[in-house]
């Protein structure tokens, strides 16, 4: 089928004015001659050409490290395929190193940290000078000086004074760069230092020999050991503390991520870094055997973007002009095994923003609530829930020889719209196993999409087709059944505010052209079935609606038109009812359609008789009447006709 890759909006010429006959039809505004190649994901329909048609499968950045001084911060960008519209990511990452941190050494180096002292009773007074380590220190406390450097001295009575220039040994590139002569001169004058040196002396300074192991003035403006195990205890603690908080957090994570997936909308895009789609997050073989556990799937293309050639969904057409592009659009069909050309296609295009999902979502659901200018027939509406932020579905069949059903599936998570198109001959596959299959890939996208996920239960029931049809209210070509299988399309023309039915198969007893006075709105359209050749000339439907004053004054011109003809037998010699049922369904917002469907035939002449389907209800302040013009070798089946009637009486509770 044509898709939009190239946003190829073009449509063909306006049907041409049908023969006389039946109701004439004019050539409505989006109707068009030719059958748009739609129907399933065939490129080869011939809309001219009676008979059947095949119907296949054709239409991070770079981490930033902590910056060195001198140094500018690397940054970096992300670069995509044409096809996906990249938007760069940065953070920032610490720099990680396991080596532990270095003190600084050489006779310049700041102490690690201040040196608390006792100065009086009950008084610390912090150090902020080096005092230069005394000529008389013991072999002793050299040798403890070396195990608390890491040094090996080279011998054993050498003084500090004869060390080498510490200018001259190698720099930790880590460590901050100080000036040696300004570490030597403390930053502010401590008036306490003073006293503080006189006063270590005698017993107190025994009692710090016997504490430390040493006198203080050999540590060579160290802070002292049980200070540096404090220290060295308080960071082990904060790290311990890190450890205990990240264990916790991805423990919670891990416990809540259920309870995420299923309604989660993270609004931070901070949150959702990367496309907002790709290649990984479409339907896979594995999640269509969800679909059909007993058959065996195969990937049978992956494709970024769309083309002319590229196989495209049932019913859906390329985008009106003024709809948005997509950013991204992944395709991916799977295939199973068998003789019934069971096969699934995945379509999924991402939006910059929500909004504009939500616009493609409501064009794509009026696409499939009318299939206009196919040849498949809307058989039923599926309610969907429980998946992503919107989401619906139908079930379409093509009647050809051997019917083709498919079942598609639209949902909406975030600015992602996803279309999934399961086809298979004879029979239609399980639309729940089908949700469940997507929700799959929708937890996937959901959120980077920044929308819902899959909840645990989803659920799927039958309701009315999404509203759609080029005159909304009225029935759309995808609401007709074809009556030969293989053959023929329905057509539509503009509706016209003149009914010309008048008193429609001679049993009705009243003209629809005057009932009811000025205070009712009358319209009509007409349809016409082509490229069938066993079908009468002019054979169609005429579909009536009058707007009442009110719901009461529609049933009571339900009731009066039941009854005359219910009296047709015994008021008329030239007409006669020969069947009737009720009619009765819930519409759109459950309101209710009520009336009845007949079989009619009268006399043309003494020799010739014309059959009647009729049907008539009443939805709301909505009147409907609707005639069909078979013959006894052309008709519709009597399930087909209450089909119609039906969907016209869903159709006109979807408009105001």
């Amino acid at each position: 089928m044509t898709n939009d890759a190239n946003n190829d909006r073009s449509r063909r010429d306006a049907d041409s004015a049908p023969e006389d006959g039946l109701a004439q039809p004019e050539t409505p505004d989006g109707e068009q001659d030719g059958t748009r190649a739609r129907s399933g994901w065939s490129d080869s329909e011939v809309d001219e050409q009676p008979g059947p048609r095949a119907a296949g499968y054709s239409e991070h950045a770079p981490i930033k490290g902590t910056p060195t001084p001198g140094h500018p911060t690397p940054t970096g960008r992300r670069e995509e395929g044409p096809s996906i519209v990249a938007r760069p990511l940065s953070g920032t990452t610490p720099r990680a190193t396991n080596e532990p941190p270095q003190a600084p050494t050489g006779s310049g180096s700041q102490p690690t940290a201040p040196k608390p002292v006792s100065e009086g009773p009950r008084e610390v007074v912090p150090d902020f000078r080096r005092p230069a380590t005394p000529a008389d220190a013991s072999p002793n406390d050299a040798r403890e000086d070396d195990a608390m450097t890491g040094e090996v001295p080279k011998s054993r009575d050498r003084s500090v004074e004869d060390d080498p220039d510490p200018t001259a040994r190698p720099d930790n590139p880590f460590a901050p760069k100080v000036d040696p002569e300004s570490a030597r001169k403390p930053r502010f004058q401590d008036r306490r230092s003073k006293r503080k040196e006189e006063s270590t002396t005698g017993k107190r300074a025994a009692v710090k020999q016997r504490r430390f192991g040493r006198s203080r003035e050999a540590t060579d403006g160290r802070a002292p050991l049980g200070a540096r195990n404090g220290i060295a205890l308080a960071v082990a603690g904060i790290a311990v503390v890190a450890i205990i908080a990240l264990i916790a957090s991805t423990a919670l994570w891990w416990f809540t991520r259920d309870e995420d997936a299923g309604g989660a909308t993270p609004d931070d895009p901070a949150a959702t870094p990367g496309p907002a789609l790709s290649a990984n997050m479409m339907l896979t073989p594995e999640m269509a055997k969800i679909i059909d556990p007993s058959r065996t799937w195969t990937q049978t293309l992956d494709q970024a973007g769309v083309n002319d050639s590229s196989p495209g969904v049932a019913c859906i057409g390329p985008l009106a002009a003024d709809q948005p592009i997509p950013e991204i659009t992944q395709l991916r069909m799977v295939s199973g095994d068998g003789n019934d050309r069971t096969a699934a296609l995945h379509r999924a295009d991402a939006y910059a923003t929500n909004e504009e999902a939500q616009k493609v979502f409501e064009f794509r659901s009026a696409e499939l609530g009318s299939c206009t200018d196919t040849s498949l027939y809307v058989e039923k509406g599926l309610d969907v829930t429980g998946i992503g932020d919107q989401a619906l579905g139908v079930r379409l069949v093509l009647h050809d020889t051997k019917p083709e059903y498919h079942t598609v599936l639209l949902v909406r998570t975030g600015k992602v719209v996803n279309l999934l198109d399961v086809a298979r001959a004879s029979e239609p596959v399980d639309m729940e196993a089908q949700v469940k299959a997507l929700g799959q890939s929708i937890d996937h996208q959901c959120r980077p999409a920044v929308g819902l996920c899959t909840e645990p239960d989803t659920s799927v029931q039958i309701g009315v087709p999404p509203a759609g049809g080029e005159q909304p209210g009225f029935l759309t070509s995808g609401d007709i059944p074809r009556v030969t299988p293989g053959a023929g399309t329905w057509r539509g023309n503009a509706p016209a505010e003149q009914v010309d039915v008048q008193d429609g198969s001679s049993c009705e007893a009243i003209d629809l052209s005057t009932i009811g006075g000025t205070g009712v709105t009358r319209k009509q359209r007409t349809y016409l079935l082509r490229n069938d050749a066993a079908a009468p000339p002019q054979f169609g439907i005429d579909q009536v609606v009058l707007t009442m004053e009110s719901a009461e004054a529609a049933s009571e011109l339900v009731q009066r038109v039941n009854d005359n003809i219910a009296s047709c037998n015994t008021r008329t010699l030239t007409s006669e009812m020969v069947k009737e049922a009720p009619l009765l369904t819930p519409g759109q917002d459950g309101v209710e359609i009520r009336g009845h469907w007949y079989i009619v035939n009268s006399k043309v002449d003494q020799a010739q008789m014309q059959k009647y389907r009729v049907g008539l209800f009443s939805a709301g302040n909505k009147f409907v009447y609707l005639r069909s013009n078979p013959t006894e070798t052309f008709d519709f089946t009597d399930e087909a006709w209450i089909g119609v009637n039906l969907r016209a009486g869903e159709r006109i509770t979807q408009v105001d």
